[in-house]
């Protein structure tokens, strides 16, 4: 039977798993997800508590 429950960043089985899941996209892609920067939210994001707003660096190649 499933289980459904209702947590937050603090909780430790959380925490775990997003470990385990910045361990496989590291392994599956590469450096492909980093260089980004936590930024202040902003817009639609600025009065929610739990959103996460990150900015990257483009580097043009040409």
């Amino acid at each position: 039977m499933i289980q459904i429950l209702r947590t937050d960043s603090e909780n430790p089985d959380f925490i775990k798993l997003i470990k385990l899941l910045d361990e496989y996209l590291a392994e599956k892609d590469g450096n492909d997800h980093s260089g980004y920067q936590l930024i202040p939210n902003y817009g639609q994001y600025a009065e929610i508590e739990n959103s996460v707003c990150l900015e990257k660096d483009m580097i043009h190649i040409f």
